[in-house]
């Protein structure tokens, strides 16, 4: 609440935040198992979130504050791919709950083409916070999806995805706030890797 009220004074438009997960990104339980199995939690802990997190929506609402959800996963947060995007947005209908747009996690995870995800959600998007990634097949092979190495993040233009087909589908699905540099990449690290970032994405603007 205090990040909404912070928002609104400052007359900013959007706070970016997680819809959070208190089973870390094992909501779905054990790997290869029907849904609803017995570790599957995804359906109770939507409603855990519309319980949570609607006193929370309907105060953005009254300031003029628009709430947009992270996508990353790793961390512990339901918000991560197009099925909980979809079960948590029809949970809490409102012009102030949208998504923060990250295709590198993506990549990473094989929901592609980045450009599909992001038309699936035309008007939904309220932030952009941009970052590429970097898949190795090598270290994959090795590690299989479960290892650390086999992928590992860019700045925009220093990975694999298409940026300007991202762009283009952020512009046709209405957003038209900024694009957001995130910085984990380890080989342009530092305000070198943001501007280098920058400079790749003007192309297409």
């Amino acid at each position: 609440m205090l990040a909404i009220e912070a928002t609104h004074i400052l007359g900013a438009p959007v706070v970016v935040t997680y819809a959070g997960s208190p089973v870390s990104w094992h909501f779905y339980g054990q790997f290869s198992s029907e849904p609803g199995n017995p570790g599957d939690r995804s359906v109770e802990l939507v409603g855990r979130f519309k319980e949570m997190w609607t006193p929370v929506v309907r105060f953005a609402e009254e300031k003029g504050v628009q709430l947009a959800l992270d996508c990353a996963v790793r961390m512990g947060n339901i918000a991560c791919n197009p099925e909980m995007w979809e079960r948590i947005l029809d949970a809490i209908p409102s012009d102030s709950l949208g998504l923060s747009c990250d295709p590198s996690h993506w990549l990473w995870m094989g929901i592609l083409p980045a450009e599909d995800a992001i038309r699936m959600f035309d008007g939904k998007w309220y932030y952009a916070d941009v970052k590429d990634c970097e898949i190795s097949p090598r270290m994959k092979f090795r590690q299989g999806i479960i290892g650390n190495w086999w992928w590992q993040y860019r700045v925009p233009g220093r990975g694999q995805l298409n940026w300007g087909t991202i762009t283009g589908a952020l512009q046709e699905s209405g957003y038209d706030y900024v694009l957001c540099v995130e910085n984990e990449d380890r080989g342009a690290p530092g305000l070198e890797g943001f501007a280098l970032g920058g400079r790749y994405l003007r192309q297409f603007l």
